[in-house]
């Protein structure tokens, strides 16, 4: 078994950033500021990864500060207008639940490896909620069937 640890932060705005009106067609401004903490248990065919995810909603996100110091000295975009309809603090929880199969498929030639990993999930909050299936494709030197556990890099929300 181990634990691993993530920190993120999403921001959601309408495709028009410059116009300072609620947009009712388009999707809300918004921030997700969160934190997670989980645990990855091993068995000889599959890894089960259990996770607490805590975080807020609104304007302790802090999406508009973040969102206007990128604009301002990252990159060249216009200043984002519509902050101040952005939605209502809101705290949130979300638990989740994935298995992984790493040994499903395999193929070792010298030190290299190709592998397809499926995977299901499950994650039920006040954010979101959502089920799912898929399978990832890992090819490279051989490192190990239980290297990148927990996944570095995972789906993140729609949208």
């Amino acid at each position: 078994t181990s634990t691993f640890f993530s920190i993120g932060h999403n921001i959601y705005t309408p495709e028009d950033i410059k116009i300072s009106e609620p947009q009712p067609d388009d999707r809300p401004w918004a921030a997700w500021l969160y934190g997670s903490v989980g645990m990855a248990t091993f068995t000889d065919n599959h890894i089960d990864e259990l996770e607490a995810t805590l975080g807020v909603v609104g304007p302790e996100a802090l999406g508009e500060q973040t969102q206007k110091f990128i604009h301002a000295h990252v990159s060249n975009s216009p200043t984002p207008r519509g902050w101040e309809n952005q939605l209502d603090f809101e705290p949130g929880l979300i638990l989740s639940w994935q298995r992984r199969w790493p040994v499903a498929f395999h193929y070792k030639w010298d030190n290299f490896s190709l592998r397809a990993e499926p995977n299901a999930n499950i994650s039920l909050g006040n954010i979101y909620t959502h089920a799912g299936a898929g399978m990832s494709f890992i090819f490279g030197p051989y490192q190990g069937y239980f290297q990148d556990t927990p996944q570095r890099v995972r789906p993140s929300m729609p949208g």
